[in-house]
């Protein structure tokens, strides 16, 4: 594929001041064949509208800028973007997030070295400029530059490739699942990522931290609301369960114990009424010496009792 172009989506919603540094890491891009896509999702007339306009002003003729009437989230800022897309693949990017400069370069290098024509690409990240703090890990014990990733990885071992500002995705392979589901209060980059592996997508990775994922201490996020991920796990199982259902047994049991202590390391009272309904609902009892395997069959059951799928 060479060089094929990518699209860079920025949906924007509060924070125009946090939105120009993530421009601006694209524009410094090794790689040139892209085009950036800002869609404010402030609602048209607005006061944070009428910066983010403003402040897009220079940028006139390099950037294509979205806005509409209210606010309607983020799934459906980055659907937008999607289908007022020409490039060939789709990055995401937050307007709180920033790329390396080589970021788009690792990524075409992967296509070209795969030859992807329906693909996830994932990057390596971290924290706040950290590189020593990371917000996903998935490929960190491997010393090679690109990995293809085991797909069934998404289950057994949650949402492992993380925020949507860490992949790139082949337009196509994004309209045909559907775009993304703008119903979803959280868990919607994982919703995506499941239903484009079940369609047939590899995940290929870089192994090198060239996203740095903005975490605010003192603002909430849909990363760091507890009761937001608590029911965007209710969301995501049911919408799910026959898929999940049709999993090996093993790959069920992981995905379930990884959401229960997710749960467990949680103090707020929805993630505990949370684990107790699944226990309530769901429990059996079994005879098994490993106690770990014990307690993911246990969950197992019990998230199959909470789905209405009967695997015990």
């Amino acid at each position: 594929m060479n060089s094929p172009k990518i699209s860079i989506i920025i949906p924007t919603y509060s924070r125009p001041k946090f939105l120009l540094r993530a421009i601006d890491s694209v524009f410094n891009q090794t790689y040139k064949n892209f085009e950036i896509i800002v869609v404010d999702d402030n609602g048209e007339g607005s006061e944070y509208q009428k910066i983010t306009q403003q402040l897009l002003e220079k940028y006139s003729d390099e950037i294509i800028y979205i806005c509409y009437a209210d606010n309607r989230g983020a799934n459906y800022a980055r659907n937008q973007g999607v289908k007022n897309a020409t490039g060939d693949f789709i990055s995401f990017l937050d307007d709180d997030d920033v790329l390396d400069e080589r970021y788009l370069e690792a990524n075409i290098n992967v296509i070209n070295h795969y030859d992807i024509r329906a693909g996830i690409i994932a990057c390596d990240n971290m924290i706040n400029g950290n590189p020593n703090k990371s917000f996903t890990n998935f490929i960190n014990t491997s010393t090679e530059e690109y990995v293809e990733m085991n797909p069934l990885d998404i289950y057994s071992k949650g949402n492992f490739i993380g925020s949507f500002s860490f992949v790139t995705i082949d337009k196509q392979s994004i309209v045909d699942v559907g775009l993304l589901d703008e119903s979803l209060g959280s868990s919607q980059d994982w919703d995506l990522f499941m239903r484009l592996i079940n369609r047939g997508c590899r995940v290929y990775g870089v192994n090198e931290k060239l996203v740095s994922y903005t975490i605010e201490r003192n603002r909430v996020q849909i990363t760091t609301d507890v009761n937001n991920r608590v029911k965007g796990y209710y969301m995501l199982l049911r919408k799910h369960k026959d898929l999940i259902s049709g999993l090996p047994l093993s790959v069920q049991e992981q995905l379930y114990s990884y959401l229960c202590f997710s749960v467990m390391t949680e103090s707020s009272k929805e993630s505990w009424t949370f684990f107790k309904m699944m226990f309530k609902r769901g429990c059996h009892a079994h005879t098994i010496v490993n106690v770990f395997r014990l307690f993911a069959r246990v969950m197992s059951g019990a998230f199959n009792g909470l789905l209405g799928n009967k695997k015990y």
